[in-house]
């Protein structure tokens, strides 16, 4: 071998290796299945923001001591199971998104230690376990797009709530009142044909025509015709439901599905996670092949994908609930993928990767669900 490259290969090999995190707990004693960051202050740090215990909490950074910025109406559940951010009403700041009360806004005031205003959008389903925000009609304006993964013949539950869009995913553009609930305008992507549980959706474009597909994982068991991941494709209308064009069943327990070039071929894949079930999975392009991962991750329901080594590919971090392991996938660039443990004890129910510090690294942050916490994993 070519000493150069040979010496190339070790220090890359040394440098993955010395690849730390650094864990920092900033909210213990409550369940917590999201959490979202913002640098709402400009200082460089980003700002952690989460539902626990019916109300919505604020930690600014680098301190992150939390503040309660609203309590939550008193029909809210303890927590939001699924959350994002937004500027909903054009102001320039992040607004927070979420579940737990219908899909509602919370309204990021000038000062946002201040109190933060809450705005109901739709209460005509409860059972929301995803609020994706992404340009769905393509007219360069973000909507909200949410699932019912309560099937036809569920009861509502108890409450204010309905079960419209049963088995569905539906789109909600911003209107120009997005504070008047009568405003918003609900249009129905998956109309009934997303059944078995629906967890996670995303967007991209996997055929290369310039336009956005729609991926979901449906989980199964308790819910009936679920255990898989599935593409939906627009019409000429985008906000006219979409065409389920390609279902990958046997996929037990299924809840993320991410498009992405996994391999460098400049072909879009599609990259994924059982999080009721076991395993981390990638399709890959044209033919969308399934090639495993980890098969032996068990309930990776924590998910995100970025490059975490700087490297130029996609990487992969998971939470495995029930195997306690916290992970990332160093991916080399032709979509094989190498097991890196950060934590032997972490439970999680949702994960962004974020350069939280500004030091340029991305890191972690968990909602940590079992564990009662929010935790950061700082790059170091």
């Amino acid at each position: 071998m070519n000493k150069l490259l040979f010496m190339a290969c070790v220090l890359s090999q040394f440098v993955y290796a010395e690849l730390k995190f650094e864990r920092s707990e900033i909210f213990s004693g409550e369940v917590v299945h999201s959490a979202q960051v913002w640098d709402y202050d400009g200082n460089g740090h980003g700002d952690i923001i989460f539902t626990a215990n019916r109300q919505l909490n604020l930690a600014m950074g680098p301190e992150y001591k939390v503040k309660a910025v609203l309590d939550m109406p008193s029909d809210f559940k303890k927590q939001a199971i699924h959350s994002r951010l937004m500027d909903v009403d054009g102001d320039g700041d992040m607004d927070f998104v979420g579940t737990g009360l219908g899909i509602y806004w919370v309204e990021c005031p000038d000062t946002p230690t201040d109190q933060w205003t809450f705005h109901q959008i739709t209460l005509d389903f409860s059972a929301c376990h995803c609020v994706l925000i992404a340009d769905a009609d393509e007219d360069g304006k973000l909507d909200i797009i949410v699932n019912n993964f309560r099937p036809e013949q569920t009861k509502a539950p108890k409450g204010p709530t309905k079960n419209l869009f049963h088995s569905s995913i539906v789109c909600y553009p911003i209107p120009a009142k997005p504070r008047d609930p009568k405003a918003w305008k609900a249009y129905p992507l998956a109309d009934k044909d997303a059944p078995g549980g629906s967890h996670y959706m995303s967007m991209a474009d996997i055929d290369g025509d310039g336009k956005k597909e729609m991926f979901v994982g449906a989980k199964g068991e308790p819910f009936e015709n679920g255990n898989y991941f599935a593409i939906w494709k627009a019409g000429n209308n985008r906000l006219k439901p979409w065409e389920k064009v390609k279902v990958f069943n046997e996929q037990i327990g299924a809840t993320h599905m991410y498009g992405a070039d996994i391999n460098g071929d400049g072909k879009n894949d599609l990259i994924a996670s059982r999080g009721h079930g076991k395993g981390l999975v990638w399709f890959k392009a044209p033919e969308f092949k399934a090639i495993e991962i980890d098969q032996e991750l068990d309930r990776p329901h924590t998910m995100d994908i970025a490059d975490v080594d700087a490297d130029g590919d996609i990487d992969l971090v998971a939470c495995g609930n029930d195997s306690r392991r916290l992970e990332w996938y160093e991916n080399d660039g032709k979509g094989n993928y190498t097991r890196h443990i950060i934590s032997k004890d972490q439970t999680a129910y949702d994960v962004r990767i974020r350069d939280i510090n500004g030091d340029g690294k991305l890191d972690f942050l968990l909602g940590g669900w079992k564990e009662k916490n929010v935790r950061i994993y700082f790059q170091k």
